[in-house]
């Protein structure tokens, strides 16, 4: 097809769902074997060791990618958020009533930056009545912000719940499992467009490739290739840590055959910056094995997709390096909305980023300058600071396969921020959180051996364990 083409979700909520009986139909059956998954998986989760709470916050993290309307109840909250909107009220109860915060790490900081940039949005909902047409967009900036401080509070409560290397080992292996049953969705959803039937969630992707795409379990394809692709350092973890190569082999070629532009840019930052760092640990006999069938799948695909790849180029190319005015990453773009909204829009995250008939706006760093003004200076160097004193600490985790993939996931969340609008996706902060987490487990841990806190020097294999 030479134009874009979808057909999305003729529903909005699980209720929809089933009510309209679009469970039924061949279109939606990919969503019914993914509810059924996502409950099996979810029950395994909530009936496992470890307090509630811990549990929830597992299917928290895990279920982010299954954004689907299938995964929600009316309204649009999903349910991952609904498990992290009761830890959080679990975690708030157990505040009130003595639970220490540790102001050292990760929740604290980000717990401020809710209360600054909700201070900012009200301030400019103020002065520029006209952002809050009406309730409904008043409801959802409201909602929004709300995200910031539910991950905040979690964050926190993670401090005192998850105090070992297994609680963290528990939770990364979580998000691998979710997103390898979203995977077997997408190529369910592949096996049922090759069968005739053009299923829920289908896309031709803008004519760049001429070839359709699928959302799997989320609320469209981009959503799901980069949602996915933020999970990188776990699979990387899994398949080097717990022998579980199949799983990585399934997240490449998902990766591959999504023709997402966005996903492949971040998978070649990812691979770049594991490879700097690791670089003695995967250039081994041992590792390169591995890379023998993940080369000559590569090859496969690039012979038989090497014009809907080259059509993948061509669009980064005019979108991500020449900003093209099309895609809203040119500067342009940020210049119309602060000469329109000088102290900004208030934090609207991605769902209220363009306001109005002002331009469409998709360059991370722009969309957070144009929502915050001027305090994208300090919340950003905040965030920066936060990095760089979890990678301070970091050669504390001990194992330097993991301290490096999680490190280098942080090093490219950095770089996500800046170009794409996925500021606070939970997933998106876990290798931050995890790094933080394992650190100081090891150094609770009673076994655990002397370590100093001078940097890693990241690939020397001599203390693997």
């Amino acid at each position: 097809m030479g134009e874009f083409d979808e057909l999305r979700y003729p529903f909005n909520s699980l209720l929809e769902f089933i009510g309209g009986g679009y469970f039924r139909e061949r279109a939606g059956l990919h969503l019914t074997i993914a509810l059924i998954l996502f409950a099996v998986l979810t029950a395994r989760v909530m009936l496992g060791r470890g307090p509630v709470v811990q549990r929830l916050i597992t299917v928290f993290f895990a279920g982010t990618v299954y954004n689907n309307p299938a995964f929600s109840v009316p309204g649009g909250l999903h349910f991952n958020e609904i498990a992290g909107v009761v830890a959080a009220l679990w975690i708030g109860v157990s505040l009130l009533g003595g639970l220490t915060m540790d102001v050292r790490r990760v929740g604290v900081p980000i717990f401020i930056g809710g209360l600054v940039m909700l201070a900012h949005a009200a301030f400019v909902s103020v002065w520029h009545v006209s952002l809050l047409p009406d309730n409904g967009t008043a409801i959802m900036r409201g909602v929004l912000v709300a995200r910031i401080f539910v991950l905040g509070i979690i964050v926190v409560g993670m401090e005192a719940l998850f105090r070992t290397e297994a609680d963290f080992e528990a939770l990364m292996q979580a998000m691998v499992t979710y997103a390898v049953a979203a995977i077997l969705i997408y190529f369910i959803q592949v096996a049922v467009f090759a069968s005739g039937t053009r299923p829920y969630g289908t896309y031709w992707d803008a004519g760049f490739t001429g070839i359709p795409s699928f959302g799997a379990v989320s609320i469209e394809r981009g959503h799901f290739g980069k949602f996915l692709i933020v999970l990188f350092p776990f699979f990387a973890w899994a398949a080097a840590k717990r022998r579980s190569r199949i799983p990585m082999l399934l997240f490449f070629l998902v990766t591959l055959v999504n023709f997402s532009a966005s996903s492949m840019s971040f998978l070649a930052g990812y691979l770049l910056i594991t490879l700097l760092l690791l670089h003695r640990f995967v250039i081994r006999p041992s590792a390169l094995k591995w890379a023998v069938p993940a080369v000559a799948t590569v090859v496969i695909l690039a012979s038989r997709f090497g014009k809907q790849y080259g059509g993948l180029i061509e669009k980064i190319v005019e979108y991500g390096v020449r900003g093209g005015a099309g895609g809203g990453r040119g500067f342009s773009v940020l210049d119309a909305y602060l000469s329109a909204y000088p102290f900004g829009i208030g934090y609207s995250g991605s769902t209220l980023r363009n306001v109005g008939m002002l331009p469409q706006i998709n360059m991370g760093a722009y969309a957070m300058a144009s929502q915050l003004s001027f305090l994208i200076i300090p919340i950003f160097a905040g965030f920066l600071w936060l990095n760089y004193r979890v990678v301070r600490t970091s050669p504390r985790i001990g194992d330097r396969i993991v301290a490096g993939l999680l490190v280098g996931g942080m090093l490219m969340v950095v770089l996500i921020d800046l170009v794409d609008v996925l500021w606070f996706v939970p997933t998106l902060w876990a290798p931050l959180i995890i790094a933080d987490g394992l650190a100081h487990a090891r150094e609770r841990s009673a076994v655990a051996e002397p370590v100093t806190a001078t940097p890693v020097v990241w690939g020397s294999p001599s203390t693997v364990h």
